[in-house]
């Protein structure tokens, strides 16, 4: 009785860099068949994965992420891991959350793209065994297929295998929107013209 009052929150952690719709596709289609309360999408000041070519500055990337989620009352930009100065861990940050927030409960929400290096996240069974997964995919069958193949611990292939989803899949990456915006060529079907605008405004990535 006392979990069904507690609000299921999705944590979608990322550089976004920009965000784009594949991300919001993402989350709400998780949100919607989770039944989750809410997303809280969390720029990383700086991926480990992304040491040796750092994304533009955190304030943009923040700055953007709420603009493309205004007049969402279910999703949250949450902004504590922009502010660290080095890479950000997930298990840092969720043990964190979890201590601030006792009424909630947090799930891990990735896209299909980030399970190959899952595994190599720091604790990344203890994340998973305190935060449950919940990871976008467009054929459960193709992914558990491709799983079997990855190498990493069984109990991370049993979260993995617990968690999926179904969802539609968005062909949309933001290294495609980041070219696309240097060659000046048209991104409005690929994220939201408020983020488009900020871009432009501030002359990002051109």
């Amino acid at each position: 009785m006392e979990n069904s009052l507690k609000k299921k929150i999705g944590f979608f952690g990322g550089s976004f860099d920009p965000i784009h719709f594949g991300h919001l596709n993402l989350a709400i289609e998780i949100l919607e068949k989770k039944k989750l309360d809410e997303v809280w999408f969390s720029p990383a000041f700086i991926s480990p994965f992304r040491l040796s070519k750092p994304p533009i500055s955190a304030i943009d990337r923040v700055n953007m992420v709420k603009l493309a989620l205004d007049n969402t009352p279910f999703f949250r930009c949450f902004e504590d891991e922009a502010t660290i100065a080095g890479a950000s861990y997930t298990i840092e940050t969720m043990q964190k959350v979890q201590a601030e927030n006792h009424d909630n409960v947090f799930f891990i929400i990735l896209g299909e793209d980030s399970l190959p290096t899952f595994h190599l996240w720091r604790e990344s069974q203890k994340l998973a065994a305190i935060a449950p997964l919940l990871i976008g995919c467009r054929r459960e069958v193709a992914l558990l297929e491709r799983l079997e193949t990855l190498p990493m611990p069984p109990s991370i292939k049993e979260a993995i295998k617990v968690g999926i989803v179904e969802t539609k899949l968005m062909e949309i990456s933001s290294t495609e929107i980041r070219e696309r915006i240097k060659k000046r060529l048209y991104c409005n079907h690929l994220l939201p013209s408020k983020v488009l605008d900020y871009i432009t405004e501030n002359q990002l990535y051109f």
